[in-house]
């Protein structure tokens, strides 16, 4: 899943449970071989009903948009985390380290939001002007073993300022 930033000349490559921020080159806009950086979004340690057992934080979804004034990266995950980075914040990280031309460790950017919805998170909506983050979220439940059902649950996350 990729995603792109309208500000900046960033694209985000989501990969299992790592998220690969390119820098295109101009004019071109060629990627290069090397990911500028690799997030490694964090976990809250709740694992929420997800789909796939062997890769319980993969991300299920990838979304950039503006959230107010600020762009920011969203992303879901299959364990039910949803995790928000201020993608100013990752710009401002890879400015640095280019002036620098020092290793950069994504500790050092600030998740905005890290929650956990309880069930594998799937869908993301973002409204700018109210501030409101809206996450979907998908259990399985089965009333017998031969027929999984799938049962959406719908979470709204109001976002101070």
């Amino acid at each position: 899943m990729t995603a792109l930033s309208h500000r900046y000349n960033l694209y985000f490559l989501a990969s299992v449970d790592e998220v690969h921020v390119y820098q295109p080159s101009f004019p071109d806009q060629n990627l290069p071989s090397e990911a500028e950086l690799v997030l490694h979004p964090p976990k809250t340690g709740v694992v929420g009903q997800g789909i796939d057992p062997s890769n319980p934080h993969s991300i299920t979804r990838i979304l950039v948009d503006y959230l107010g004034s600020e762009e920011i990266l969203l992303l879901a995950c299959d364990d039910g985390d949803v995790i928000g980075y201020r993608i100013q914040e990752v710009q401002r990280v890879l400015e640095h380290r280019t002036n620098l031309q020092e290793p950069i460790n994504d500790d050092s950017i600030h998740v905005f939001l890290h929650r956990n919805v309880g069930a594998s998170a799937w869908g993301l909506a973002v409204h700018r002007e109210a501030r409101i983050i809206a996450i979907s979220a998908v259990m399985m439940i089965s009333k017998s073993r031969m027929r999984p059902a799938l049962l959406t649950l719908d979470r709204t996350l109001i976002v101070s300022p």
